[in-house]
């Protein structure tokens, strides 16, 4: 499937191939089941979902695990999808392989992959540390992101690029620790969260976006 060049909330801007999923392709009960607790958590603080007043309407947010079988794939919350009551194994498709040269990958599952996929496969193959990536819209914390001391891409860098991709790259080759945060100034709201843990990389998204709100004028 092609994508079009369009900088609107959610649009896909990478090319991508999706194969059929059978059972045993996609996530597994256990890792499901963890998800879905994050998941929620993050829908109930605001940081992911959807809502008509913002965005343009389009569902903002997207998270992603790496394959505990491969440690070269990884899943991802499929397009549009993060605001759904609840996910079921279908809404998680599995990044097989990417190309950051040429903007594509290949995908096997029911629905297509989220339109941040192409960064977060970046930050797997440059940190076999991290484990996870939380990609939230966090007002707060994006406007405070200097006073707390956060990482940031580039001012002019728009989501979902291939710019995108080269400055992640080069904040996880500056992080100190086995977690990075940083915001997106080019991204109105954007900010990742990558770590090791799922349940505590959102535990220390959640803390700081608390420290953000305590700070807003």
């Amino acid at each position: 499937m092609d994508s079009r060049n369009n900088q609107s909330e959610g649009v896909i801007q990478f090319r991508f191939e999706l194969r059929s999923a059978s059972a045993s392709d996609r996530v597994d009960s256990a890792l499901l089941a963890r998800l879905e607790a994050s998941r929620q958590r993050l829908c109930k603080a605001g940081m992911v979902g959807r809502s008509a007043n913002r965005y343009g309407g389009y569902a903002f947010g997207n998270m992603s695990v790496r394959d505990p079988g491969n440690a070269d794939r990884f899943f991802i919350s499929a397009s549009q999808a993060i605001d759904a009551p609840r996910l079921d194994a279908t809404a998680w498709p599995r990044i097989d392989r990417f190309d950051t040269a040429t903007f594509h990958a290949c995908v096997t599952g029911d629905l297509p992959p989220s339109s941040e996929t192409v960064t977060h496969g970046v930050v797997y193959t440059a940190a076999a540390d991290i484990q996870c990536v939380l990609h939230v819209h966090a007002p707060a914390l994006w406007r405070n992101a200097a006073a707390l001391g956060l990482a940031s891409t580039g001012r002019a860098t728009s989501y979902g690029s291939p710019q995108l991709a080269r400055d992640v790259e080069e904040l996880l080759g500056a992080r100190v620790g086995n977690q990075l945060i940083f915001a997106t100034p080019g991204h109105e709201d954007g900010v990742f969260a990558c770590g090791a843990q799922l349940s505590q990389t959102v535990d220390g998204l959640l803390d700081l976006a608390a420290r953000a709100k305590a700070l807003a004028p």
